[in-house]
């Protein structure tokens, strides 16, 4: 739970800059969120590729 509570208050401190600009915060959020979706949507590709390529389509080469 301590992490979780440090973590909200890094993410409320960027979000809300003492500076206000809020440039920063939203280049972070979405860059932190791009490489999450890049990283998933690269885990997926590969599980689907793996699972393509084990289907047995009854062909003899």
């Amino acid at each position: 739970m301590l992490r979780v509570n440090a973590l909200h208050q890094w993410l409320a401190h960027v979000w809300r800059s003492d500076r206000g600009d809020q440039t920063t915060g939203y280049i972070l959020i979405t860059a932190t969120a791009v490489t999450i979706a890049l990283a998933v949507g690269a885990i997926f590709y590969d599980t689907m590729i793996e699972a393509a390529s084990s289907i047995d389509l009854g062909v003899d080469e």
